[in-house]
């Protein structure tokens, strides 16, 4: 007999763990579309050439989860995890210090490196430790950590850099993830590698699949229209549409939410 909602075992508090150290990543992640105004006055480049930040982040995503996912195969998990959310946690000191445009954008290409690393473990780590019928929910509170984000990291983000400028949310940032460092440190367990050892053959194998790529451009795709006008919102509406930088963190925050219903409904749709 299955088990009912109420006989399930708690969630272990290292899952949340995970989920807060995402909520860290996905807000630096995204936090610079309501901030790329300050960041543009402040390193004197033009806000394209501040957008171009946002693509190295993208770039250290794409070039970084694939090989730190393969690297990381054979590593210890905990260990694997306290290294990547420290190396990220300093990519955030970095970029709050940072005294030049060039420093700012190597700053935010380790920051995604370190990230898409995170990801991949984290999830591995999530499920391992939960038994398999809980193993959708803990990744459900994994992958929520990135929806709080969207909802209220970047707005405080662009509230932070409207009211004590553009570094003070890398310093939040940075402190998000002290937290999440420490959490992982003393709430994450060794976490034993797989009896049978990964494959860098059999992992690869999966990319000969057709559909596999049919889905990955197809996401791609729909990705790349939604963030092309997402990177660059708070230019649209300050300079094009005219609105007070004050109505960032809120559109932002609105976005956030429409991105956080539209997930839940394509997750009971699918």
């Amino acid at each position: 007999m299955p088990d009912s909602p109420s006989r399930r075992a708690p969630m272990p508090l290292a899952v949340y763990i995970l989920g807060l150290s995402v909520f860290a990543l996905g807000t630096s992640e995204f936090m610079l579309s309501g901030l790329l105004p300050p960041i543009a006055d402040d390193m004197n480049v033009s806000i394209p050439q501040a957008g171009l930040l946002i693509s190295a982040f993208a770039i250290g995503m794409v070039v970084g989860a694939p090989l730190l996912a393969v690297a990381t195969l054979r590593l210890p998990r905990r260990t694997t995890l306290i290294a990547l959310i420290s190396v990220f946690g300093l990519g955030q000191i970095a970029g709050a210090l940072a005294p030049t445009y060039e420093v700012l954008f190597v700053s935010r290409v380790l920051s995604a490196l370190a990230c898409a690393g995170f990801w991949a473990v984290g999830a591995a780590v999530a499920i391992a430790m939960v038994p398999v019928n809980s193993r959708a929910r803990a990744m459900a509170v994994m992958i929520g950590g990135l929806s709080v984000a969207n909802v209220l990291g970047v707005p405080l983000g662009a509230f932070l850099g409207e009211h004590f400028g553009w570094r003070s949310a890398f310093w939040a940032v940075g402190a998000a993830s002290a937290v999440a460092l420490v959490g992982v440190l003393t709430r994450i367990p060794p976490i034993p590698l797989p009896e049978k050892k990964p494959e860098l053959k059999r992992e690869l194998a999966i990319y000969r699949d057709r559909q596999v790529w049919l889905a990955i451009v197809i996401t791609a795709l729909a990705a790349g229209g939604v963030f092309c006008a997402f990177s660059y919102l708070a230019p649209l509406l300050t300079d094009v549409a005219g609105l007070d930088s004050g109505w960032v963190p809120w559109i932002l925050g609105l976005f956030g939410a429409g991105a956080l219903i539209g997930t839940m409904i394509g997750g009971r749709v699918a």
